[in-house]
C-alpha cells in the first residue's frame, strides 16, 4: 500500500534523525526529525504541505515510533487530515528494492 501511495504521489516524511536520514531514505523523502526539533520548527517545514494532501510518514520500522509520534502530532495538532504510517519503515522499503537514495544508495 505504501508503494501505491508513493507511486500516486504522496509525500513521504522521514521521521528519523539527519544523519541517518542522509545514509539513506525513500526517494523524494524529505526529512523531519521528530527528535531533535521543536513543535514550532516542524511547524514552519511543514507550512507548504495542504491540510487535505496525503502524508505517509515512516522512521526505522520495528520498535521505532517516531514516524507514529509525529503523524499523531500532524494529524491530532495540526489538524491534517490523510496521515498515513509506513510501519514498516525504510527496512521494509529497502527489502523490497523499492526507490531510494542517499549516499549509501547511491
Amino acid at each position: 500500500l505504501s508503494k501505491k501511495m508513493y507511486d500516486q504521489g504522496a509525500i513521504f516524511i522521514d521521521a528519523r534523525d539527519v544523519s541517518t536520514f542522509n545514509e539513506g531514505h525513500i526517494k523524494n523523502s524529505f526529512n523531519i526529525p521528530w527528535d531533535s526539533l521543536s513543535n514550532d520548527e516542524i511547524i514552519v517545514l511543514l507550512e507548504d504541505i495542504p491540510y487535505d494532501q496525503i502524508v505517509v510518514t515512516y522512521c526505522s520500522g520495528g520498535d521505532c515510533t517516531l514516524s507514529l509520534d509525529l503523524a499523531d502530532f500532524m494529524f491530532d495538532e495540526l489538524g491534517y487530515e490523510k496521515v498515513l504510517i509506513f510501519e514498516g519503515g525504510y527496512p521494509k522499503w529497502l527489502e523490497k528494492h523499492y526507490p531510494t537514495e542517499g549516499f549509501k544508495n547511491e
